[in-house]
């Protein structure tokens, strides 16, 4: 297994495997498969296993216990580091969910857990990591809101520098409050984008690559079919579509 095989074949999901098996015949024949989860804390919760890319077999390699509801995962642009979202209400002793970030040992298939923060907000459900591997951004669906917490040079992370509460509502009974889905940064680094299925809108927000601050913008964001629960999307490689 190599860097190579872990980026081109291994984006991470929540609760799930993200597996790109449409590749090149020269494609490397393993690669390091993550699995976050919904479990509580004295269980394993996220999980490292090696793909077969000719058969499909799965191989466990480790798994890390000790965390609560990491149930999205995201891999630095480094492939060094690894972070989760905890999925809950209340973290060390506040009202908000948490943040962690574990070294990554591709080779080895192991995690090794770095630090914890306050993600800023109730039920964090998505994250991402920017360009520059700088920035984590944090959607929280429990709370409405999107938070964005510094990668210091160890890959820990450190408190939240900046965040948005999302406004409004929308048609059906779960839609009487943000629900912010997912974060997208896009391909210029320079603007967030942030799905909230309780609004029934994709916002956009600036992103200031050097501060890490988000901020609202002069566009209302796409505005979606009513009662359709916007929750997340890609950007094509062109950069034109998402």
């Amino acid at each position: 297994m190599t860097l190579r095989t872990l980026f081109r074949t291994t984006p991470l999901t929540a609760l799930g495997l993200a597996m790109a098996l449409g590749q090149a015949a020269a494609a490397p024949a393993k690669a390091l498969v993550c699995f976050g989860s919904y479990s509580p804390a004295d269980k394993e919760s996220v999980h490292l296993f090696q793909l077969n890319l000719n058969d499909g077999n799965l191989k466990k390699l480790s798994a890390v216990s000790g965390l609560k509801n990491p149930s999205f995962l995201k891999i630095h642009p480094s492939g060094k580091f690894l972070y989760s979202v905890n999925e809950v209400a209340t973290f060390d002793g506040k009202r908000s969910g948490g943040v962690t970030a574990f070294a990554l040992d591709v080779q080895a298939g192991k995690l090794t857990q770095l630090n914890q923060q306050p993600s800023g907000d109730t039920g964090p459900c998505h994250l991402t990591v920017d360009a520059t591997g700088k920035y984590v951004l944090v959607a929280h669906y429990g709370g409405g809101s999107t938070s964005v917490l510094p990668i210091n040079d160890n890959g820990s992370v450190g408190v939240v520098v900046s965040q948005i509460k999302h406004k409004g509502s929308s048609v059906t009974p779960r839609q009487k409050a943000p629900h912010a889905h997912s974060i997208h940064v896009g391909p210029n680094n320079k603007y967030a984008f942030a799905p909230d299925l309780g609004i029934d809108k994709v916002l956009v927000f600036s992103f200031d690559e050097k501060t890490g601050a988000i901020a609202e913008t002069k566009f209302d964001g796409a505005k979606l079919e009513p009662g359709s629960g916007p929750r997340h999307f890609g950007f094509h490689p062109s950069g034109k579509f998402a």
